[in-house]
């Protein structure tokens, strides 16, 4: 069983933070601590943000959730249909090279008007000209 638990803390961005003039939106901090309890075991962690919204708790909590529920979906799609946490790819920009490739092939199956799972899009293009064609053009 997981359970979790979340604390946020927002703060404003005034003259207490000198690098804030690199930013030329920026308005908040914030601090959210994850901690979560999986088989009677806690862990926890905390993350920063910073951010261009005004305090509002409530806000900034959703904010947050939608960014990672959209972070998880496509990473979930890049390790299982792409095996990215299983790339071997290390020297120089490859790594990142790739990672843009797999991202801009998962942006393209997304949208393509084929009627399939992402990895079956994907396969079909490999398998067919006229599938790849429709998957790349629309």
């Amino acid at each position: 069983m997981v359970v979790s638990s979340i604390d946020n803390v927002q703060l404003p961005v005034t003259n207490w933070l000198e690098e804030r003039k690199g930013w030329s939106k920026l308005s908040s901090v914030v601090e959210v601590t994850r901690t979560r309890y999986i088989n009677g075991k806690e862990s926890t962690e905390a993350a920063y943000y910073i951010s261009s919204l005004p305090i509002d708790l409530p806000q900034i909590a959703r904010v947050i959730r939608s960014h990672w529920a959209i972070e998880n979906s496509s990473h979930w799609v890049l390790d299982v249909t792409f095996k990215e946490d299983d790339s071997r790819i290390r020297r120089g920009d490859a790594p990142e090279n790739m990672a843009t490739f797999r991202i801009f092939a998962m942006n393209l199956a997304r949208i393509s008007p084929i009627k399939d799972s992402i990895k079956g899009k994907l396969k079909q293009a490999a398998w067919s000209d006229e599938a790849r064609e429709q998957l790349l053009f629309g």
